[in-house]
Order: C-alpha cells, then structure tokens, then sequence
C-alpha cells in the first residue's frame, strides 16, 4: 500500500501531488470525513442495509478513515485506473470500484458539512444569479468528452459539433 499515515508523507508538496490537499486542510477534511463516515454507517445499520453494528465484522485493507479519505483523494487527483488504483491499495478492480462507491457519498456529507461542497444545479436562473452575488469565483468544466459517433451518415450528421473539419 502507498499509504501508512498521513505523517509519513514528508512535506505538503508532496501530499498535495497526491490528494490535492496540503495536510492541514487533508485533517480538517478528514475531521468531517470521519464523522460523516459514523454517521452513514449508523444510517445504514437502521435501514437495515448492514448485517453489522459499525464498527463490526473484519478490518479491510481500508482500515481506518484516513486511509479512505487518502484512497478517494488520491483517485479524484491522480485518476489512475481501477487496476492500477487496487494494486496500489492491496486490493483487485473491483474492490477499488466497490470502495469508490461507498466512499463518495460519505466524501459528499464530509463537503456539505464544511459549506465546501461545489453547486452543481440551480432550479432557475434567478438563483443562478443570486447564487453569483454571494460568491466570487466561479468555475466550470469545459473538458471534452470522448463520444462514440454513430456510423450511419444522416445520424452522424445530427451529433457533429462543427468543432473539427466538416463533413461532406
């Protein structure tokens, strides 16, 4: 596993190339994280979704919730795939796809509660712009996305997005 604590990472260069947090911030978060964490378990447990009380059954290779934080920050920075993501961590794909999984919504709570967590949908555009008045920056993701193109000229037609040359 690349990861044994949060103090053995020699310098905040460095553990921002890793999770994108300096460490002061990767504790605050973690903080949330952990609570958050408690919290889902808890709610899991009632509805009936875990067999176990928190806390219970065997200690995975995600033992405690610094290393989750750590596996999910590291995979939100790095992008790795779910090989290369489980290799790391001591653990198959599909393990690394199940963790993933059950650690975003926790990470989600741990944002929400720290007022940290990105707007992603506003109901109109009066809350739009009220959202703007209260806060200065604004970010939006304009990365390209690969699209598998229909084969068929008249369909190809209707997805082309006269970015490259035309088609004739």
């Amino acid at each position: 596993m690349i990861f044994t604590s949060l103090d053995n990472i020699p310098n905040d260069r460095v553990c921002c190339a890793l999770t994108g947090l300096a460490k002061g911030k990767f504790n605050q978060l973690h903080q949330a994280f952990a609570e958050a964490s408690v919290e889902v378990q808890q709610e899991a447990y009632e509805k009936g979704d875990r067999q176990r009380r928190p806390g219970g059954g065997q200690v995975g290779n995600l033992a405690t919730t610094e290393h989750k934080l750590f596996f999910l920050l590291f995979y939100l920075k790095n992008y790795p795939t779910l090989d290369v993501l489980g290799y790391q961590f001591g653990f198959n794909a599909s393990h690394a796809c199940r963790h993933l999984q059950a650690l975003y919504p926790i990470l989600e709570r741990a944002l929400s509660r720290l007022d940290t967590l990105p707007k992603r949908a506003f109901p109109s555009i009066e809350a739009f712009r009220q959202h703007l008045e209260k806060h200065q920056t604004l970010l939006i993701d304009a990365t390209e996305r690969p699209r598998q193109r229909p084969s068929h000229d008249e369909a190809q037609r209707a997805h082309y997005s006269g970015k490259k040359n035309a088609i004739p």
